[in-house]
């Protein structure tokens, strides 16, 4: 169908900013469901306040013509409440749609369904898909043309089954808007149309903001013009947001024109550069799922359930799973396609969570990140009890989509749970997300005291028991009940539960490396990773005796992969960045201090009584040359908890490094008054501290070293 049929340049439409729709008689209703939902006639908006009302009339919009049977929009938009209540608000709505609609006949009725009649309704988003599917150049550009915002934007509607149906289609049309306007962008550039080209490139960057293909075609264009400055630029911010993002490089093609543009010559524009090839093995990458219950204290079943579905794909030999997305608030999560791109994978599962009491609904989604096309989609409406069986049907239907073969291997361990009691996968859940906040200690007796409940609800769930091991660890810098043996303890009963869990060997190691046995402790994190090559202690810790052994290399490559196992973890990073230094590998140290920096910066924003996180960051900042803002993180941390021994050594470090030694060697003596166990730990690690290095020679510091071994 030509543009002609479609869209006339002077047909009315009540939006302002909107490209116009086909000219109607004054009868006809004009939608927009491409940005804010927008409802009106010739004469201007139509009132329509309900959200539920709004979200009807949206529905039936998205297909003019197509009758929806009333069971299924009472089931969409009120099916948490009994049949009949929502059969009678569903009533309600259309009562209230024909009331907002006098005078416009485009809403159809009968006893089973509702429909809007295509020749009384224009919608910008049915034009947009017809656009498309014309596949003209005009008709294309009209069609972005009318692309004003994703679909529906900013309607909220507390219907789970709503959202997922528009959550699906917002996708469905961005991953159109960009696939167009990524054609639109190489046309215009062999047309040699660069103003045209710079448009549609800053357009395709608003909707994917970590497209390189449109990054890189603006920083040519900056080039050409002479405009260098403008285009390092470009290149420099999208260099930091796929580090904050996804943590990842630029493609090599994006880094080749930065480095041609640097030297001052601009390669030809050609064709777009070849994409690294990727794993011989169908590449999977897993988003977050989304918590979509309103209930931000179900965050961690969200987290949770993603983390095992990665660990049930990771058990298919046949699929290559890369690293994952956390969720983070330092930035917005990427786009479906942005993040596979980055992460050069093939195929993205994205999904959602909404928990309410027992019952749970999980969404997932599996898309082609080459042509944006959903290979496949699928709503779980489950009891926590069938939890288990929801994660196996996901992978086993991945697999089958994918057409990998399963082998017999795969089926075991992908069926293999490491409990049956959902109520103790629930609490172990919940332990888990506090234990990830990080080393405040009231999280952590909080994480402990949930494993400790999902362990008396299953008295044969290993990873409890390593969980808590691993809690002992971080807890014995100011806990005495948190001792050494019950470490051994516990982590031994996880390997008597179950001798392959990397987990527990990790928390064996743990447990070895707190009393100084760093070779054994290095042949459990060895186990550790050859098990479970994705689990971040394993490698975090066995980086740590590295360091102290002085194998400084080997600590990079282990802190550099700690880091991207947990990209929001700034300990690993600034370790990362400290063992850089030593090696004199200074800009891959600025890069992973600035890292650290930020985010340091965010933990504290979201918790602005982590202790830990501001003495922490004070010592990058005082690496870093930034003296009176380490001062005043350092000055606070201690107010914050003025008796966390781990916060008094950092912040020792810190006037260490800046020099301020008198107030460096009072906060170390205070530190090293800790519990044995930790004063132990924290000698060990003094010994081998770069920070301290201008201290080795001071008597005071001497005095106060041996003094603390002597304890």
């Amino acid at each position: 169908m030509g543009k002609e049929s479609l869209i006339r340049e002077d047909a009315p439409f009540f939006r302002a900013d909107a490209v116009a729709l086909p000219l109607c008689p004054r009868s006809v209703l004009q939608i927009g469901l491409l940005g804010s939902l927008t409802i009106g006639d010739d004469d201007g908006p139509l009132d329509l306040p309900g959200a539920k009302d709004r979200a009807l009339l949206a529905y039936l919009a998205a297909s003019p013509g197509v009758p929806a049977p009333r069971a299924k929009l009472a089931a969409l938009l009120w099916g948490d409440v009994p049949e009949r209540q929502s059969r009678d608000s569903l009533k309600q709505a259309v009562w209230h749609l024909r009331k907002a609609l006098d005078g416009v006949a485009a809403l159809g009725t009968d006893r089973q369904s509702l429909s809007l009649d295509p020749a009384s309704v224009t919608v910008d988003a049915v034009a947009f898909c017809d656009l498309l599917a014309s596949n003209l150049p005009e008709d294309i550009e009209q069609a972005i043309a009318l692309y004003r915002g994703d679909f529906l934007e900013g309607l909220d509607v507390r219907s789970a089954a709503f959202e997922d149906w528009m959550l699906i289609e917002r996708q469905r049309l961005r991953h159109q808007a960009t696939d167009a306007m990524a054609a639109l962008l190489d046309r215009q550039f062999a047309d040699g149309r660069r103003e045209q080209a710079a448009v549609t490139a800053q357009r395709l960057m608003s909707l994917e903001p970590l497209h390189e293909g449109a990054c890189r075609s603006l920083m040519r264009i900056h080039a050409e013009r002479g405009q260098r400055n403008q285009a390092l630029k470009l290149f420099e911010t999208l260099r930091q947001r796929l580090r904050e993002t996804l943590d990842v490089r630029p493609e090599p093609a994006t880094l080749a024109l930065y480095d041609s543009i640097r030297g001052t010559v601009v390669p030809v524009a050609g064709p777009a550069e070849r994409a690294p090839e990727r794993a011989t093995k169908p590449s999977i990458a897993v988003l977050p799922f989304a918590n979509i219950g309103h209930d931000p204290e179900q965050d961690y079943f969200a987290a949770g359930l993603t983390e095992d579905v990665i660990t049930d794909l990771s058990q298919i030999s046949g699929l290559a799973v890369l690293a994952s997305l956390r969720a983070h608030g330092a930035v917005d999560l990427p786009s479906a396609r942005e993040a596979a791109r980055a992460l050069n994978a093939r195929y993205l599962l994205d999904g959602s969570v909404r928990k309410s009491g027992d019952r749970v609904r999980i969404s997932a989604l599996l898309v082609d990140a080459e042509s944006g096309a959903h290979l496949w989609a699928e709503r779980y409406d489950r009891d926590m009890a069938d939890i288990f069986s929801v994660q196996d049907e996901i992978a086993r239907s991945l697999a089958d989509v994918l057409r990998v073969r399963l082998q017999p291997g795969d089926l075991e361990l992908m069926t293999t749970r490491p409990t049956a009691s959902p109520e103790a996968y629930k609490f172990y859940l919940l332990g888990r997300s506090f234990y990830l906040r990080g080393l405040n200690r009231s999280s952590l007796r909080v994480a402990r005291d949930l494993f400790a409940r999902a362990m008396e609800i299953d008295p044969h769930y290993a990873r409890t028991y390593s969980s808590v091991a691993i809690c002992d660890y971080y807890l014995s810098m100011s806990d005495a009940s948190a001792t050494p043996e019950s470490m051994f303890v516990n982590s031994a009963r996880a390997l008597e539960l179950a001798p392959d869990l990397a987990d527990a060997h990790a928390a064996k190691g743990l447990a070895l490396y707190g009393v100084g046995r760093y070779g054994e402790a290095a042949v459990e994190f060895d186990r550790a990773m050859a098990l479970d090559p994705k689990l971040f202690e394993a490698h975090f810790f066995q980086a740590r005796c590295c360091r102290l052994r002085g194998d400084h290399e080997e600590a990079v490559a282990l802190f550099e992969k700690a880091a991207e196992l947990r990209p929001d973890d700034f300990r690993s990073i600034g370790l990362l960045a400290e063992e850089s230094r030593v090696l004199g590998r200074m800009e891959a140290f600025r890069s992973a201090a600035a890292r650290c920096l930020r985010c340091v910066e965010q933990e504290v924003k979201d918790h602005p009584d982590n202790a830990g996180a501001w003495a922490f960051g004070s010592n990058v900042l005082a690496m870093l040359g930034e003296t009176e803002r380490g001062e005043e993180w350092a000055e606070r941390a201690v107010i914050i908890v003025p008796d966390d021994h781990l916060v008094h050594y950092n912040v020792s470090r810190t006037h260490a490094v800046l020099g301020r030694h008198d107030r460096a060697l009072e906060w170390l003596e205070r530190s090293l008054s800790a519990l044995p166990a930790f004063r132990f730990r924290l000698l060990a690690w003094l010994k081998a501290d770069p920070g301290f290095d201008t201290l080795r020679e001071n008597p005071r510091f001497c005095d106060i070293v041996r003094g603390a071994e002597l304890k």
